[in-house]
This record gives C-alpha cells, structure tokens and sequence, in this order.
C-alpha cells in the first residue's frame, strides 16, 4: 500500500451543511451504533453504550458537534449499500481522476475467537480503497465527548495514535496519515492510486493496558464480521417477495438490540424533532416495553426465536385472553383463571359499547369521544375483532379519512386538530397488515405495502416518521418500531397469500 499523505490547509474554518437524517446508514456492533453520511462523514457516536454520551454529533449541531469525515476533492457520484446481508457499509466515489471505496464496521466475532485473542474494547475501522486512477481525499477528526460540553485535546502519539483522554477512558485513532492538529481538530490529506488500500481504526478503551489494534489486520476483521452478519442473518426463515426488505429490517432491528440484557433500544439517536423546528425531540436510546414486545413478535415470525386513550383496555383484554387460553390447555393451574376470564369479556364489552359510535360507524380513541387514533387498527391486528367485519372496515374507512396524510401515509393521531408532526411511519404499515388480515384485498395490500417501502432510504433504513409533503425522513432513526411494522406487514401478506391460494385449490 502506498498513500502520499501531508496537511490539509483548506479545511478549517469551512462551513458545512446540515445533512437530512434521511441520508444516513448505520453501522454497530451491538452495544452502540454509529451513523455516517452518504458524503462519508461519521456524525453520529455514543461510546461505550447506546445510551451514553455523545463523542460525536454532528447530527444535532452541524457547527460545534463534531465528526469524522473523509472527503473527495472533485466528487462526480456516489453511491452505496450494505455489503450482502451484513451491517458492513460500502460508499463508492467517482471523482474526475479516479474511484474510491470506503468501507465502514463496527468489528464483530464468534465468542470463542473473542476469548482466545486480545481485542481492543470498541472499534470503527474505516477502509479506504482505490479501485481505479487517482484519488485525493481530506479528513477530518473533531471528536468531541460528553455532547461536545468542552473541546478536547488532542495528543499526537506517533505510532500510539491520536489520543484524547474521556474521563476514563481513551479514545484513539489509529492511521498512517501525518495529521496537523489545530484548535481541537486534527487534519490529513492523502492522494491514493489505484491498487492503494488505507485503514483508520478508532478504539476506545476503559481499562488497562490499552490493547492497540494493527491496521494490516483491517481486513481480516473484516472478513469475520461479514460472517458474523452473513451467520446471522441466514437464520431467517422468511422467502417471501419482499425478502431483502425483511432482511433489512431484521438487520437494522439487531443494530438496536443492547446484547448484555436483551433489550432494543426505540432508536439510535436522541433529541431529534418529529416537525423541523417542533419541540418533540425526545431521547430513543432505550427501551419500551410495547416495543420491545412488539420487536421479539417480529423477530419470532421471522425465525429468530431467542399509549393509551381505548388501547390500553385493548391491551389489558390481550394480556387476559391469553391467560384464559393458558388454562384452557391446561397449562395454568390455581391462578383464578374465572377472574380473569370475566374481567376479560367485561373489557370487551365496554369496548364494544363505550368506545364504538353507532352514527359514525367507527371505534374512537376514547370512550365516549370522537377523536380517532391509527392505533385502533390493533382491534384487528390484536385479534379482538377480525379485520374483516363491518365495524372494523367503518373504523379504517375513517382513520383513512380522518388520518389521512396522502398515499398510504397516516397520521397517528391529530389531538389539536391539525397535524403537529410527520406521518408515523408504522402506521402506513399497520394499514397493510390490516387489509393483509381481511380488511381489504391482498392486492390492495400488496399496493400499499410497496408504497410504503420507496420512504426507505437508499440502504433501506426509516426513521420514526415521514414528511408527507417531501417523503423526506423526520425524528430518530433508525426507528425500530417501523422497522417492525414493515416485517409484520410482510408477514401478513404472506399468510393472506397463502389463504387464497389454499381457497383456490378448494373451489377447484
């Protein structure tokens, strides 16, 4: 490998543009995840856990936020995609002298090659590849921890890296660029020729010693967490027609999935506004019981076995119904299974009574009250009433009037009366495994359905909620809960396919 390395004079003081969330793909290794532009800058990281504080985040100030670019001088195109079925990202350049690949991972390895070799405790590699001609490149390291309260220092090393002191822990850089380091950033250039290969590995390490990583090792760690993710990834047992979507959104589930107590984080990120400008910009990095639930469903229906308003009495009624059935195989002994069932049917009825509005043909979000929420389809998608009946089609009918945001897009809900943030990604979704389960055609489905996968990103990742006027990705990302959504939509039209053809045969 040959890389001609020397300063960057060009660099500070440049200003930049905010990046749309939408235009970034993920990358973990289970305890945290990174996110990177598709100009190949690293924006977003919370070491060691989902949930600690930010080392960079450029995502929430493009200014004082910090980041991890590698920038082409005289970009033409880009391009990129996940490496097979893997977390493994690969962003392609064409400048006007040449064609450059940057391939971005968190390492993962089997537990037995982790037990018997000494790995550093958390690592990015990022490896840089000339494919054809020449390519210049400009990075930049402005690393800046605890949500950049405080600028770092920056210490060069030598054959040690950069170095920057955490409280703690050390984070490091490792290369073989001559950085220049100035008011807290460090910067390279580098001219690669064809053939060239690169690597950059940032380690960050709470204990003692330090184990430093090798950067003629880059590749092999490569290969292993490709297996790793390919290994993983082939236990899905789902083959239908939307394959590489539900493969997607299995991947991007397991990037949210915190390893040490099984638990998925709602998303990546934090304070990220649901309405540009709005103040709904809550902190995702943990987890929710009905999402967590909801998250082992999907995993489960694809092979991996391992509020409240109405919604709530629905949820109450699931939980008993599943009691009753407990002991109705006799699989539950001395627990008041009678309790349980009369309270069950009292919760139906007051459903069916106090929550449905004869004149207006539809279930409300609350008893007694007209406002509607798209999460009274789980009155079906829960099996409390088939999607198939009349109230549910009145129902549906109404939440696609009322809700309505163009296309298959849904509002959640419009509490004030007028929208006051995005579509709520999941919800387009439930409409399809609603018409999925009888509530309308599987051609119907099938319509809305593919609808609702062209607001994937170009890696095929969604945020939280969509802005109906632009399609353009809005809050935290990348949002599990819609990510489950489009799985159990595709299940759904699976099993409706399945059925039909099943009746076909029949009335042969």
């Amino acid at each position: 490998m040959t890389a001609i390395a020397s300063l960057v004079e060009t660099m500070p003081g440049e200003r930049r543009q905010t990046t749309a969330i939408g235009d970034y793909a993920a990358i973990g290794d289970g305890r945290s995840v990174a996110l990177i532009s598709n100009e190949g800058s690293l924006d977003w990281l919370c070491w060691p856990r989902f949930d600690s504080a930010a080392i960079f985040c450029g995502l929430l100030d493009v200014e004082r936020g910090g980041r991890w670019s590698i920038r082409r001088r005289d970009l033409i195109s880009k391009s990129r995609r996940y490496v097979g079925r893997t977390n493994v990202l690969e962003t392609r350049f064409r400048t006007s002298r040449g064609e450059m690949r940057l391939t971005d991972f968190m390492p993962i390895v089997e537990p037995a090659y982790e037990t018997s070799h000494l790995l550093p405790g958390q690592q990015i590699v990022r490896i840089l590849s000339c494919d054809a001609g020449e390519v210049e490149i400009d990075v930049e390291y402005a690393p800046r921890p605890g949500f950049a309260k405080r600028p770092p220092r920056i210490v060069d090393r030598g054959a040690l890296g950069l170095r920057v002191e955490n409280g703690g822990a050390m984070l490091t850089l490792h290369g073989d660029l001559s950085p220049r380091i100035s008011q807290h950033v460090a910067y390279a250039k580098a001219t690669l020729s064809a053939g060239d290969q690169t690597s950059m590995i940032l380690t960050y390490s709470c204990e003692s010693p330090e184990v430093l990583p090798l950067l003629a090792d880059a590749p092999a760690a490569l290969d292993r967490t490709l297996r790793w993710w390919e290994n993983w990834s082939s236990q899905c047992t789902y083959r239908g027609q939307y394959a590489d979507a539900v493969s997607r959104s299995t991947l991007a589930l397991k990037l949210l999935e915190f390893p040490t107590s099984g638990a998925f984080v709602a998303a990546a990120t934090t304070s990220l506004p649901e309405r540009i400008g709005g103040e709904l910009n809550w902190d995702y990095r943990y987890c929710w019981l009905r999402d967590a639930s909801v998250i082992m469903e999907a995993l489960c229906g694809t092979g991996y076995e391992v509020e409240a308003h109405t919604h709530s009495r629905l949820l109450c009624w699931v939980a008993l119904d599943a009691l009753v059935r407990l002991e109705e195989r006799q699989l539950l002994h001395g627990y008041g299974v009678e309790q349980f069932r009369g309270v069950r049917d009292e919760i139906r009825l007051a459903i069916e009574t106090e929550s449905w509005i004869e004149s207006e043909r539809t279930y409300t979000n609350e008893p007694g009250k007209t406002a509607l929420d798209a999460a009274l389809m789980h009155l079906s998608l829960l099996n409390f009433e088939p999607a198939s009946s009349d109230r549910m089609r009145g129902t549906y009918q109404r939440i696609c009037r009322d809700l309505g945001a163009g296309g298959p897009l849904l509002y959640r809900n419009l509490s004030t009366g007028e929208p006051t943030e995005g579509a709520f990604g999941i919800c387009g979704f439930w409409a399809v495994e609603f018409l999925a389960m009888g509530g309308g055609t599987l051609e119907e489905a099938q319509h809305a359905f593919e609808q609702m996968l062209a607001y994937a990103n170009d890696v095929g990742l969604y945020a939280e909620e969509i802005d109906p006027n632009s399609g353009a990705a809005l809050g935290n990302f990348p949002q599990a809960f819609t990510h489950v959504g489009l799985i159990n939509a595709a299940l759904a039209i699976e099993r409706r396919a399945r059925e039909d053809k099943a009746g076909r045969r029949k009335e042969i």
